[in-house]
């Protein structure tokens, strides 16, 4: 070893922080502790303030490594140019999907918005930009240059769909029953298509699975084994 390098790292970055983003997305920031992250990462307390100066970092890092790679799986798909009514119709339905797993833990960024709503710096900004990307993912999948309308009305429009984006992860989160998640996906469905097209489309059941599909995402965090306090 060359005088003056360190010690290599005995660790995967990437990988205790992908495991410390699952336990925030289990449990939230307040109930869990340094130890019980560094446990769950495979490390000790020492490395993690070290690698990461202390868990409020840790927590950002995790936030941003949330945006970055799940965000794109739960609206990535309205964000293309070919998006359209449609589209919308499948991401929304896909929530009637993850209500009836019964085992979706929400959204990370939703879940500490409202966890630290009393003392909102750590969480606010994350909760901003993403409503920003959802209103702007609406409004980008209702352009349609054959059925246009004003675009204050899509503005308006694709803030209320974004809304109930994040009203839909609480209803998950909080492990509402499915019929009530699915009662408001396809009034949300209706009220869209209606207002682009004045022919409700309708999200059903018997429909093919939405190809627009988080699960995986929610999958992977539910794997975690439970840690007690």
């Amino acid at each position: 070893m060359l005088a003056g390098t360190g010690r290599p790292k005995q660790f995967d970055r990437e990988n205790v922080l992908a495991k410390a983003l699952d336990l925030f997305w289990q449990r939230g920031y307040r109930n869990v502790t340094a130890r019980e992250l560094a446990t769950e990462m495979g490390i000790n307390v020492a490395t993690v303030y070290a690698e990461f100066g202390d868990k409020e970092h840790l927590f950002r890092e995790s936030i941003a490594r949330y945006e970055s790679e799940y965000v794109p799986g739960y609206i990535g798909s309205l964000e293309h140019a070919e998006a359209n009514i449609g589209t919308i119709a499948e991401v929304l339905g896909a929530f009637a999907e993850f209500a009836e797993s019964g085992n979706a833990p929400g959204c990370l960024i939703t879940n500490s918005a409202i966890e630290q709503a009393p003392d909102p710096e750590q969480s606010q900004a994350a909760l901003l930009r993403y409503v920003e990307r959802l209103r702007s993912a609406y409004a980008n999948a209702l352009h349609d240059p054959a059925n246009p309308f004003e675009d204050d009305r899509r503005e308006d429009l694709a803030h209320a769909l974004a809304a109930t984006t994040l009203g839909l992860f609480v209803l998950i989160r909080a492990k509402a029953p499915a019929t009530i998640v699915r009662r408001v996906v396809d009034v949300a469905i209706a009220s869209a298509s209606t207002f682009v097209h004045d022919s409700p489309v309708r999200w059903a059941a018997d429909q093919p699975t939405p190809t627009t599909d988080p699960a995986p995402c929610w999958d992977r965090a539910t794997t975690q084994k439970d840690q007690n306090p």
